[in-house]
């Protein structure tokens, strides 16, 4: 099977057959997961094959045990989540499932967490090469597997992957669902930054008044910023009533303003605050 191939059969399995798997597929998959690349070549990964009955009776229970408590401390929307998805402290596919697979990582080795993580993710992909299934299963607290399994301390355990002939798997969604999703978080991130542009131009609107003192409606600036825009009728020009300059804006203006109506002859100057030229 191609590795493309590999990665969509792959899917999470939580109900296993009661049926036994031969030892040499077993020792396939872990040769598979041994030639992951590690940090410095430390290889940090330790393998326990458990298949005794009794000892995955043992390992399920203490699973339970803290899996409750994680599930009673997780936050509200969590809880929610799991009761929908069906998902509870009862991890049946750990007796179910003929062969566990504890997974620790030397801690003593440079980026053995990655390492073995890495590690984890080549077995996932071996087993399904072998026609079998598996659950990347973290406990809340998996301490106690250095006891059951009688590892030392310096080992930390990762992972309990139940190995086995699935009986179900769920669908995943399609590639066309996840566009969709990612289409509306995109609208609404976009929806959300025009409003507070509409926003921020009803608020420059507000302070503006619509009249002016002659009861004639107030022209805005075509740029949307809400400004006014005052009429020269002498030259038939609009003045921008801020600093974004156009054709005929505020800067070719100011250049060359219009003279005092006193005969002086002199310019008069622009009035930012009352927005009119000064006498």
């Amino acid at each position: 099977m191609s590795l493309i191939n590999l990665i969509k059969e792959r899917k999470s399995v939580r109900n296993y057959k009661r049926k036994k798997i031969p030892d040499e597929k077993i020792y396939d998959i872990l040769r598979i997961g041994r030639l992951a690349p590690s940090g410095a070549n430390r290889q940090p990964w330790l393998y326990i094959i458990v298949k005794d009955q009794k000892i995955k009776k043992l390992i399920r229970t203490e699973c339970e045990k803290v899996d409750e408590i994680w599930h009673r401390n997780a936050p509200q929307s969590i809880r929610a989540w799991l009761k929908k998805q069906n998902i509870t402290s009862e991890k049946r596919f750990l007796t179910d499932a003929p062969v566990l697979l504890c997974v620790f990582g030397d801690k003593r080795a440079p980026y053995w967490l990655e390492s073995t993580w890495i590690s984890i993710s080549y077995i996932t992909l071996a087993i399904v090469e072998q026609n079998l299934g598996t659950i990347t299963y973290t406990p809340g607290d998996p301490s106690f597997l250095n006891e059951i399994l009688e590892v030392p301390d310096n080992f930390v355990p990762l992972a309990i992957l139940p190995v086995g002939i699935p009986e179900e798997t769920k669908i995943r969604k399609t590639t066309k669902k996840i566009r969709y999703n990612n289409r509306i978080f995109i609208n609404r991130y976009v929806k959300e930054k025009n409003h507070k542009k509409e926003k921020k131009r009803n608020e420059i609107s507000y302070k503006i008044p619509a009249l002016d003192e002659n009861n004639q409606k107030i022209k805005r600036c075509a740029c949307g910023c809400g400004q006014p825009i005052v009429s020269l009728v002498r030259s038939r020009i609009f003045i921008p009533g801020h600093s974004k300059f156009g054709k005929n804006g505020i800067l070719k203006i100011l250049k060359n303003p219009p003279k005092c109506k006193c005969g002086c002859g002199n310019p008069v100057s622009w009035n930012w605050e009352e927005m009119k030229w000064n006498k």
